[in-house]
């Protein structure tokens, strides 16, 4: 396989071809060894995926869920490795939670939304990497007051009514 070597007659050999070795014979004859060295080749293939957190990536029965480098090493039909290397890209989503207090009366626009009453709302967007990026309002609507008092007084008094003084019935 690429990659590895042979030793012919101390030749560290490497690369595809046709080596021959003489050696004598008891006789001082030549023989002559001729070798065919075949390298098949290994590959090594890259590939990227990139997903959104939350997702998950199945690598050759192997769940992903973080960025990184991952190799997974097949062999060939010559019996010599073909790795695969996947780069793992997972892009954020963000989870922004917001609070509002207002008074029973008003209103609130939330992402187009007008909102009277207390309660959680959630809108979702896109980052842009096209992962969720969702926004959770907290509203608290406060009630308002309207509390009636009334005061009896003769003519002639007056009433302190929040620094105002009061004289005619009203």
């Amino acid at each position: 396989c690429q990659g590895e070597s042979y030793d012919f007659f101390g030749r560290t050999l490497t690369t595809s071809g046709t080596y021959t070795h003489t050696l004598q014979t008891v006789n001082h004859c030549d023989s002559v060894i001729t070798l065919t060295l075949t390298v098949n080749p290994t590959y090594n293939t890259p590939i990227s995926h990139v997903m959104c957190q939350g997702e998950s990536y199945d690598f050759f029965g192997r769940t992903l869920t973080t960025s990184g480098t991952y190799t997974h090493t097949l062999q060939t039909v010559n019996h010599c490795d073909s790795v695969i290397t996947l780069t793992l890209i997972v892009n954020p989503t963000y989870n922004t939670p917001i609070s509002h207090v207002m008074c029973q009366g008003e209103s609130y626009d939330f992402f187009g939304r007008t909102l009277t009453t207390s309660g959680t709302y959630t809108h979702t967007l896109q980052t842009v990497n096209h992962c969720d990026s969702v926004i959770t309002l907290t509203l608290i609507v406060n009630p308002t007051y309207n509390t009636p008092i009334s005061h009896v007084m003769c003519q002639g008094e007056s009433y302190d009514f929040f620094g105002r003084t009061l004289t005619t019935s009203g």
